[in-house]
């Protein structure tokens, strides 16, 4: 039975897993220590949907059978789970944040995201394009001090927008990263002068665009580039341009100091803690981010309502610039997915996985994060996705309750 309540609701779930049900924190501005674009426009709020009335359980039915499934696989891991429907949203924890039993996850958890990363980074492409520092068919080696010859095949220039879409003709990873690894370390020591190294001698096989293959190194040059253009550093430029006025603080590289309760320890797939990645600054604008459920549902919020002042950059990076195998099409960071309206991203690590995805038409969005690699959390996500936007109202509420906007964030990163 559900009780309303100021603190974390609590509500039974099977074989005494607990879930509790946090509000989101507010869509808002980050406060007054973000001077470098204080004069950003503050996003409309997110609305907090109220607790469901008793006649009004099918979504919490929904995550007891499809968590519930998850923590009974692996129950030394947590789960958050984040929905919203037309403005109104719920973020939901399940389980632990580490393996030693720790309070529950909630919205302001801190997990790995992985190739979501590359979300972050396609709109920060986008947004320099709408404000003229870049252009989508820019060729990389301008931005990188290569010569001119360099990353082409056969006249043809590598794009930035290639590098955004995985159809650059990159590898995965470059030639030389697992050489720069110090013994017993999993992240090699591979600074800028390695990347160029590997840029030099790297010769294309086949022109831009003519296959589609996901490579992080392309994603991981395109944010170096980028830094480089603007005289930045990625995770600067990411936080002035994308994450600041999205009112996203909880979304950084590594955590912010005195955070360190909110992280959540990943578990490998043989069921061991995964050690906590430190991917090395020149790539990581691939897959380097931590994000929480909040942030998340922040992000997907202000794709839904696009009226912040990322509204151009939000539109470009859902435009179709290229098509995966399957025949999705792919924006900015994006899977675009074939016939519909719903766009989505996932990512993993050693320890983690996360989904992120949303309805254009429906105006419904899910994220989900999960702590160990033996979930798939995306299938999860995308058949509750399907399942919200089959519903006229998935957030339904009992007819005396009334909405409120929460306040704004209280400081920045």
């Amino acid at each position: 039975m559900w009780v309303r309540h100021a603190a974390p609701i609590t509500v039974s779930i099977a074989a005494s897993m607990v879930v509790w049900l946090l509000g989101v924190v507010a869509l808002g501005a980050c406060g007054p220590d973000a001077a470098p674009v204080a004069e950003a426009p503050v996003p409309a709020p997110l609305v907090v949907a109220p607790a469901p009335s008793a006649e009004d359980r099918s979504l919490i039915d929904v995550l007891d059978r499809t968590v519930g499934a998850l923590l009974a696989a692996e129950p030394r891991a947590g789960v958050v789970v984040g929905v919203v429907h037309r403005g109104r949203a719920r973020t939901y924890g399940f389980g632990s944040l580490d393996p030693s039993g720790g309070r529950m996850p909630d919205g302001a958890s801190s997990f790995e995201i992985g190739a979501i990363t590359e979300v972050f980074t396609g709109l920060l492409l986008a947004d320099l394009a709408a404000n003229g520092h870049v252009a989508l068919d820019d060729a990389v080696a301008d931005y990188v001090s290569l010569p001119e010859q360099k990353m082409r095949y056969r006249g043809q220039a590598i794009r930035l927008v290639d590098l955004a879409t995985h159809v650059s003709g990159l590898p995965p990873w470059p030639s030389n990263y697992r050489e720069q690894r110090r013994p017993g370390a999993r992240t090699p020591r591979y600074g800028v002068p390695h990347l160029h190294q590997f840029l030099r001698s790297f010769v294309p096989a086949e022109a831009p665009k003519a296959r589609y293959r996901h490579s992080p190194l392309g994603v991981g040059l395109l944010g170096h580039a980028l830094a480089h253009r603007m005289g930045k550093d990625y995770e600067t430029l990411l936080f002035e341009r994308v994450l600041l006025p999205l009112g996203m603080s909880g979304t950084r590289m590594v955590p912010a100091e005195g955070k360190e309760s909110t992280v959540a320890h990943g578990l490998d797939v043989g069921g061991r803690p995964a050690e906590v990645r430190r991917y090395v600054p020149t790539l990581a604008a691939c897959c380097g981010l931590r994000s929480t459920g909040d942030d998340l549902l922040r992000l997907v919020a202000a794709y839904l309502r696009a009226d912040s002042r990322l509204g151009p950059a939000l539109a470009q990076s859902l435009e179709t610039h290229a098509v995966a195998d399957d025949g999705a099409e792919v924006g900015l960071g994006w899977r675009l997915e074939p016939q519909s309206s719903v766009v989505t991203a996932a990512g993993q690590t050693a320890g983690f996985r996360s989904f992120v995805g949303f309805d254009r038409e429906r105006l419904a969005g899910v994220v989900v994060l999960g702590g160990s690699a033996r979930w798939d959390v995306a299938s999860l996500g995308r058949n509750l996705l399907r399942w919200m936007s089959e519903r006229e109202d998935p957030l339904a509420r009992a007819a005396t309750h009334q909405e409120s906007a929460l306040p704004p964030e209280p400081s920045a990163m």
